[in-house]
């Protein structure tokens, strides 16, 4: 099986990308730097628990969901300077679970890395605020495999066999609840400055990494391993490799201690709903809505 590997395709040559401010990087939590920062807040919180239909694109690099008609969302607080609007999710991830995400956190990497990208109310569009200084913001979360169904990622892995192709887009044949690919707790992140992961590898992005790690069965991971890339390969190792700090500040917010227990309770209570309405919980292996 022919496999790309993200290195190769995303045009490594390009100067722009060997600058000093790159992404993405190791966190290491003996140089992180713990500061008092505001609470993160936003109607992204508020509205986690609707249901929204949505695009999906294969890039050719990665697959990209726009929730429709979602572009109010928003946060705001810690570290932001004003509001930061909702634009796309996207995915990283491996050939197998040693491998996947972007960010390594005191060197270990998870299987698989989500990034919610979002842009400055200072700016008229996304492409307008990629060209600036802290004109985006992307939320990073780790996953890691469990047997346990993320119902919130069920409707995108329904829709992954429809876009396997590069440049192909499906439309959601059933809502999404996107409540559990939150990064949470909401105020348990490490914060630093950097750039984006592909060409031009602008350094405009400011970095959320949330360290507490979401979950993914194998066959929600292998739907997207079937996925091809813009070389007709299949799509996995889709991830740069970490680059030097260079002298960086990492923050960590100091409210991550309550907040990690406040949140674990809100997941559990978030996953018991989800099941209730669902009906039983369903175990890996047992139902699979993937078919390849």
């Amino acid at each position: 099986m022919s496999v790309s590997t993200g290195e190769e395709e995303l045009g490594e040559c390009w100067p722009s990308c060997a600058g000093e401010n790159q992404s993405p990087i190791d966190i290491q939590d003996k140089d992180v730097t713990t500061e008092n920062l505001p609470h993160i807040s936003g109607s992204i919180y508020d509205n986690h628990f609707r249901e929204f239909k949505f695009n999906l694109t294969n890039t050719g690099t990665t697959v990209m969901m726009q929730l429709q008609d979602a572009d109010y969302l928003y946060v705001e607080g810690g570290p932001l300077d004003g509001r930061y609007y909702l634009h796309h999710l996207e995915f990283y991830w491996g050939s197998d679970d040693s491998k996947g995400s972007e960010h390594t956190i005191n060197q270990e990497r998870y299987p698989m890395e989500s990034q919610w990208v979002m842009y400055s109310e200072k700016y008229p569009s996304y492409e307008e605020a990629s060209q600036h200084p802290g004109g985006v913001l992307k939320m990073s979360q780790m996953y890691s495999i469990t047997e346990d169904e993320n119902w919130s990622l069920s409707p995108i892995v329904e829709q992954l066999p429809n876009v396997r192709r590069p440049e192909r887009v499906a439309v959601s044949s059933s809502p999404l609840e996107y409540a559990l690919l939150l990064g949470v707790p909401v105020d348990d992140y490490y914060y630093y400055n950097g750039s984006f992961t592909r060409p031009p590898c602008s350094e405009t992005v400011i970095w959320l990494v949330y360290p507490n790690a979401n979950t993914i069965t194998e066959e929600q991971l292998e739907a997207f391993r079937n996925l091809r890339s813009a070389s007709g390969s299949y799509m996995a190792n889709n991830f740069r490799q970490t680059q030097p700090l260079n002298g960086r500040k990492v923050i960590r917010s100091d409210k991550a201690e309550p907040e990690r227990r406040r949140a674990n309770r809100r997941r559990q209570a978030t996953q018991s709903g989800r099941r209730a309405r669902h009906g039983v919980s369903r175990r890996r292996g047992a139902a699979r809505r993937v078919h390849h």
